[in-house]
């Protein structure tokens, strides 16, 4: 692409999420809009949209429940409440990672405690091994870009510390690992469907 006659801010913002979308996308708003009612659990004529998704999104990442919410930044926080996570817990988590990340820690009243990154920017867990505490009650592991680095060996050691693992997969949607998807290696995962999340490729 040129750029003799465009600013870096006048090129094109690429989203390549949004070629996903076709009628199939377009005929579920409608059957929803149709029905008149956008609502989950109140309306005329329920369409049931959000708990057939929950099911078959289950299904597809290989694990018993899924809860559909409103974000990825709203799954993190969930998450972490339903993992009883609070004030005083530290939260171990790599130092790359989208604010969402860091910000559900905070929010919840619990220490966010950074841990290197690998080659691969996921967590590290030599480093990860020597940052646990006896304040530490779970580990989020963010798959930023797809990557999902050695979540094996990050399982074992949350495993072998009493630890919880989360696994942020909001830029992982699709991924895997030795025929095992993102999502399916740790307690709990979130996801996110944003345009951009959508392109690399609540638990």
């Amino acid at each position: 692409m040129s750029t003799d006659n465009q600013s870096l801010g006048e090129l094109p913002q690429e989203w390549p999420g949004a070629h996903y979308y076709d009628q199939e996308e377009v005929e579920a708003v409608s059957r929803v809009a149709r029905s008149r009612s956008p609502f989950r659990f109140y309306g005329p004529d329920l369409q049931k949209e959000v708990d057939q998704f929950e099911s078959e999104f289950a299904i597809h990442i290989g694990v018993k429940h899924c809860l559909g919410v409103s974000s990825g930044t709203a799954a993190l926080q969930v998450a972490l409440a339903a993992m009883g996570v609070g004030p005083g817990d530290e939260v171990l988590l790599p130092g790359y990672f989208w604010v969402s990340t860091v910000a559900a820690v905070i929010r919840s009243g619990a220490i966010p405690r950074l841990v290197d990154v690998d080659n691969s920017f996921s967590l590290d867990p030599d480093d990860l091994e020597l940052k646990i505490t006896g304040r530490s009650k779970a580990v989020i592991m963010v798959h930023m870009g797809g990557v999902i680095g050695q979540v094996t060996r990050v399982a074992e050691i949350c495993r072998k510390n009493g630890l919880l693992l989360l696994e942020d997969c909001a830029q992982a949607g699709g991924a895997s690992q030795s025929g095992k998807k993102a999502g399916s290696f740790g307690d709990m995962s979130i996801f996110s469907f944003q345009l951009g999340g959508l392109s690399e490729l609540m638990i």
